[in-house]
């Protein structure tokens, strides 16, 4: 994640393409409703169903995760029509995006549990 010298953190990152969803699920299908992130670090560290999420001033994620998780990415092109920006987020910074439709997935990993269950 990108750092400013402002003291700021960029959770999103506008120039990927991928879309990522993790979860403590098998799935094959994500369904409409759902989220999808294009930084893979925060969908590795929502694998593990954390109840906080958190980066350090480099930009590293860490989490309060428990669960072994998998890591997922959308088997199918995604456009803007596509997706909503989650009300959580800032639109200047749209980490979180909810799909409008049900979408493949293809899974890419399966993440343990770090020892300390605080950095992906």
């Amino acid at each position: 994640m990108p750092y400013h010298g402002d003291g700021t953190i960029t959770w999103d990152d506008p120039c990927s393409t991928q879309f990522y969803h993790g979860s403590p699920q098998r799935l094959t299908t994500l369904w409409a409703g759902s989220s999808v992130t294009r930084n893979m670090q925060l969908a590795k560290a929502f694998s593990h169903r954390p109840t906080e999420v958190w980066s350090s001033r480099q930009g590293e994620v860490h989490h309060n995760g428990s669960k072994p998780g998998y890591l997922y990415v959308s088997d199918e092109e995604l456009a803007e029509r596509d997706l909503q920006v989650h009300p959580a987020c800032d639109s200047d910074d749209p980490w979180e995006l909810v799909v409008k439709r049900d979408v493949r997935l293809t899974l890419i990993a399966r993440l343990a549990v770090q020892a300390s269950a605080e950095e992906c």
